[in-house]
Formats: structure tokens, sequence, C-alpha cells
């Protein structure tokens, strides 16, 4: 297995580690910002509550897959009256909430689904 150090998957991210596995398949591991912003209220807080591991599929590198594993932090609100108590980590630059691609993926295959669309649409004869 080898090891790389620098690479990022976006803003917000802390690259731990990257390897190739024995499948030949990159592994980026990376973590969340060290602090939250309740999306609700937007406080500010370190208080951490626990952690969540979430797994995104990136572009392929030299013809191999790339997974992002990201260790997400699970937040409590420091405000005392808002009524969200916990809350994840939102690195929306990289990838929508409950996504399994990134941006950067969802993008391409967005672009490559409209380009097979367009040709069979087409302007209509008359």
């Amino acid at each position: 297995m080898q090891t790389k150090t620098k690479w990022s998957p976006g803003p917000g991210v802390k690259v731990l580690g990257i390897s190739l596995d024995d499948d030949d398949s990159w592994v980026v591991s990376a973590a969340g910002p060290a602090f939250g912003i309740c999306p609700d209220c937007g406080q500010r807080t370190r208080h951490r509550h626990g952690w969540s591991n979430r797994s995104l599929q990136d572009l392929p590198v030299q013809g191999k897959t790339v997974t992002v594993k990201l260790r997400l932090s699970r937040w409590r609100c420091a405000h005392q009256k808002c009524e969200r108590q916990t809350f994840t980590d939102r690195l929306l630059t990289i990838a929508s909430p409950y996504a399994r691609r990134t941006r950067r993926v969802s993008e391409i295959v967005g672009l490559s689904a409209c380009s097979a669309i367009a040709p069979a649409a087409g302007p209509a004869s008359a």
C-alpha cells in the first residue's frame, strides 16, 4: 500500500492520509473543521457531541477510483435558546447533505446526462 500526503477534496477539510489500496483504488481519509456553526442560529461552537463517518465518490485519478472517507463532528449548539440541540458538520462546497458523490462528480454526471438527452430531443420537424 502506497501513501501520499497532499490532496484535498475542498475547503474546510483536513486530509489525514491518502493511500492506494490493494484493489487499485485511492482512499482519502479526511476530517471536518475544528469548530461547528449551527445552521439554525449561526452560533459558533467547539462543544463536540460525537463523530460520524461519511464516504463520497470523487473524480478518478490516473484511471483509479477515489473514495473520500470523511470523519465529521457532531456538535452541540452553544446557544441556550436554540431549538436545534445538535448538528453535524456541513461541507456544502464538497457535497450536498446525504449525497454519495462529491459536487465535482455530480456536476459531470449532470452534464453527461444533459448531453445524452439533448440529441434525442432535437428540433421538431414541421
